[in-house]
């Protein structure tokens, strides 16, 4: 493996001293073009070998029932918890209140697998549809059709 590693550092490293960024002369918009092109590529490689990585954990190898059962038990104590008060959109909260505000959601942040079992769960998200009110419209959706379990909040 670290001769791998080597053989990938010298490729880049080769790579890159071809890119001259120190001349006074605007390089070509097909060359930044080129250039950017090179960048998605590189990004869609560590995307799939990150998900190559993630395939390997015994974890994430279980089968999806068993992961639903254990998503199931992960949401009966980690629910998504209402942003009742706020203002501001939810993308503009990306922070680590929000992150705990999210609950079993987060368990979709784990890996593409552990999304897409999330994501294919209907169940999951029918029981917890009013939990979060700005996201009603996504989480019925995603419960294709599961009748829908209604959470109201009363009072202050």
């Amino acid at each position: 493996q670290s001769n791998r590693s080597e053989s990938l550092r010298q490729y880049a490293n080769d790579y890159l001293r071809g890119i001259d960024c120190s001349t006074p002369i605007a390089p070509s918009p097909s060359f930044v073009a080129g250039l950017l092109g090179d960048v998605a590529c590189l990004e869609g490689l560590l995307t799939d070998l990150k998900r190559r990585v993630n395939s390997m954990n015994t974890f994430l190898r279980l089968p999806v029932e068993i992961l639903r059962q254990v998503i199931l038990m992960v949401a009966r104590g980690w629910r998504p918890c209402p942003s009742f008060g706020h203002e501001r959109p939810i993308s503009t909260h990306l922070n680590e209140h929000l992150s705990l505000r999210l609950g079993w959601i987060r368990l979709s942040h784990v890996s593409s697998h552990m999304r897409d079992v999330c994501l294919d769960y209907p169940d999951i998200w029918a029981r917890d549809v009013c939990r979060v009110p700005r996201a009603v419209d996504v989480f019925s959706e995603r419960a294709n059709g599961v009748p829908l379990s209604l959470y109201f909040r009363c009072g202050p």
